[in-house]
């Protein structure tokens, strides 16, 4: 059992990369915006949240030049979009470096909740250890961490273990 968790994903997320993952989904899926809406419009909006993000701390402003504040409404789902383009770049990139079967069991296994990621790794502790070099060298303000167990593992306030099935229960 694997869990990878983005350190500080809303205050690490580059400016130019989030717009670059809205642009993509965008792209990628244009029906879903209404056609009275212009891609340039969302852009630009979202764009205008990102530079213009204020907040005060011991009597003094400041103004946020890096990723989104959690306070925003769009934060969740900018965030959202930024780790699943981040997730299209981990699939092509792991299908070139480790091949197609490998890239086929992380698109079936690969699971994520928001910057939460959990995986049952099958391979080797090495080829694990590549594979997070592999996600942090996506972009280098988006780092993971990562911890592994082959016994319990803690993720999303769970605590997930090896269980034994019925079936070698009853071998005994």
């Amino acid at each position: 059992m694997v869990s990878f968790d983005v350190v500080n994903l809303y205050t690490t997320i580059p400016h130019e990369y989030g717009l670059t993952a809205i642009e993509f989904w965008l792209e990628k899926f244009p029906s879903e915006v209404p056609d009275r809406i212009e891609k340039k419009f969302i852009i630009e909006g979202i764009k205008f949240i990102l530079q213009n993000n204020y907040f005060n701390f011991n009597g003094e402003s400041y103004r946020q030049i890096s990723g989104t504040a959690m306070g925003t409404k769009v934060a969740p789902t900018y965030a959202n979009l930024v780790m699943a383009y981040l997730e299209t770049q981990m699939y092509e990139r792991s299908k070139l470096q480790f091949g197609s079967q490998f890239h086929k069991y992380i698109l079936d296994n690969w699971k994520r909740y928001l910057d939460d990621c959990f995986i049952l790794w099958t391979s080797s502790l090495e080829k694990l250890n590549e594979f997070r070099n592999l996600i942090n060298d996506i972009n280098k303000s988006i780092q993971f961490t990562m911890e592994f167990s082959d016994k319990q593992l803690p993720f999303l306030d769970i605590l997930i273990t090896e269980s034994i099935s019925c079936d070698a229960l009853l071998q005994f």
